[in-house]
């Protein structure tokens, strides 16, 4: 839930740090968003992903275990 009008970057990163994925990237208005990831469309292989999402500059990374 954005307080504010921010800009937003979610990316998915492998364990090497590399982008595999942009899912937003942008200016996005105050209050809730919603985002998905189809990883079967992206390719990814069985892994370990970071979710890395970025808000005005502050960054938050959760852990994403990828079994399809």
């Amino acid at each position: 839930n954005l307080l504010a009008d921010s800009d937003v970057k979610i990316t998915v990163q492998d364990v090497l740090g590399r982008d595999v994925a942009t899912i937003a990237d942008g200016k996005y208005t105050q209050g809730m968003q919603e985002f998905s990831f189809d990883a079967a469309a992206n390719s990814n292989t069985n892994g370990i992903y970071f979710i890395k999402l970025s808000v005005n500059g502050t960054v938050f990374t959760k852990k994403l275990m990828l079994n399809k």
